[in-house]
């Protein structure tokens, strides 16, 4: 920016003195003013307008990239086997008609009578039918011949236990009457182990793996309740592959196994003719193991996935 200045210069005349003559005044003279001169008036400056600064350019900043995380790799979990169950563990079940608690319990279960000779209330006695899958429809009176407690369909249905005698306790081999339903609190064996185990990790492609072994292991047949579990990890084209499966194939009810179905996000609990089926709302082939497992109680079968229950019916005949 150029500012210029612009200098006035004033000049001031100076006054310059007359020459006078004296004389001996004949009279009194008046003294002449003295002539002031009118002073020159002093030019003012133009002002200069100050000029406005350009603004300089304000630069665009070069926009920075954003970063894109790494994903953190996803760990596999190391398979967990289910434990065997303990002795302490059990469950009450409603046996059929006719029917002694040995019977009822399922296979690798035993009959607890001290368990079944303590529901002395109709209180009691109704929330164990309850955990066993029943409602009772009213109260009978307090019995403790065989097969007590018990169910008996009617309206004078659930029977406690009748303690008066501390000598009796219920039993697990005998119902005496025939048309009664025998409540019975079955608990786990020492017995309780796997009849087949694979620990290892394998790959599978459609062949039969370890079918030697298998028909040389006591695998559950003929109305014996089982369970089959196992962790896998389906690639996308595992379509309807096979986990576990054994019995007799062609034959209604007489071949039993757990495979996939039409891709990693269905299952099918195979029983020929009367299979069992689940649909997930997931795909399971993401590169992570996910446990998957059937179970046949003698009248009901579950899937589960993830130790959650994904399809159930009652089933009958195996």
């Amino acid at each position: 920016t150029t500012t210029t200045t612009t200098t006035t210069t004033t000049t001031t005349t100076p006054l310059t003195a007359a020459t006078m003559t004296t004389k001996a005044p004949t009279q009194a003279q008046s003294p002449q003013p003295t002539r002031v001169p009118t002073p020159a008036p002093t030019p003012m400056p133009t002002p200069v307008p100050t000029p406005t600064p350009t603004p300089a350019p304000t630069s665009a900043p070069t926009p920075q990239p954003t970063p894109v995380p790494t994903p953190a790799p996803t760990s596999v979990p190391t398979p967990v086997p289910t434990p065997a169950p303990t002795a302490a563990q059990g469950k009450w079940v409603l046996g059929e008609m006719g029917q002694t608690c040995n019977q009822a319990c399922p296979n690798l279960t035993a009959c607890d009578p001290d368990t079944q000779s303590s529901l002395t209330t109709y209180d009691l006695v109704k929330a164990a039918m309850r955990e066993a899958g029943y409602e009772c429809k009213g109260g009978h009176g307090h019995r403790n011949y065989a097969g007590s407690p018990f169910s008996t369909g009617r309206s004078d249905d659930c029977a406690p236990f009748n303690d008066a005698d501390p000598d009796v306790k219920s039993v697990c081999d005998a119902n005496q009457i025939q048309h009664h339903r025998a409540l019975c609190y079955c608990k786990a064996t020492a017995s309780a182990v796997p009849v087949f185990h694979m620990p290892e990790e394998r790959s599978f492609s459609r062949e039969c793996a370890l079918s030697a072994q298998g028909a040389s292991a006591d695998l559950p047949m003929a109305g014996t309740p089982y369970t089959i579990e196992a962790w896998v990890m389906p690639e996308a084209g595992v379509w309807d592959g096979g986990i576990v499966g054994w019995g007799d194939y062609g034959t209604a009810n007489s071949a039993n196994a757990l495979r996939f179905r039409s891709g990693p996000s269905g299952f099918r609990q195979y029983w020929w003719y009367n299979d069992l089926d689940a649909d997930l709302d997931r795909s399971l082939a993401d590169g992570r193991y996910h446990h998957v497992a059937t179970t046949w109680d003698g009248t009901t079968r579950s899937l589960f996935v993830d130790f959650v229950q994904v399809a159930d019916a009652p089933s009958s005949g195996y």
